[in-house]
């Protein structure tokens, strides 16, 4: 890890720490992490819903594969979550379609993005 990564680690976390009182919901955490740490890298409707699951992942430091999966473990769960909450609010993919991708029904892909 280089310098650069640690300062940007380090601006990351004081960032979350200062919204911590704050209530923000998954699209504004997500746009405050890419801010920060892809300052070059804009959203954009033509981002893939790999982009999302990898950066999602990147977070919460998991595989991908197991975000797929139907392990019902915590992390995996707050990730899964906050890939649904942002495709449907920022890509505005329907319950339905984003159900279809993960392997999930519909109703709960329509309870995560709530949740979030």
């Amino acid at each position: 890890m280089s310098l650069v990564d640690k300062d940007k680690r380090l601006e990351l976390y004081q960032t979350i720490m200062a919204h911590k009182s704050n209530v923000i919901n998954a699209c504004e955490a997500i746009d405050l992490i890419e801010s920060i740490l892809y300052p070059a890298f804009s959203s954009s409707q033509d981002e893939s819903v790999n982009d999302v699951i990898r950066r999602a992942c990147l977070i919460y430091k998991i595989h991908p594969s197991d975000v797929l999966s139907k392990v019902k473990r915590r992390p995996l769960i707050d990730c899964r979550f906050l890939i649904w909450h942002y495709l449907s609010k920022k890509q505005r993919l329907s319950p339905a379609e984003i159900a279809k991708l993960f392997t999930h029904d519909r109703t709960s892909v329509y309870h995560g993005i709530k949740k979030m």
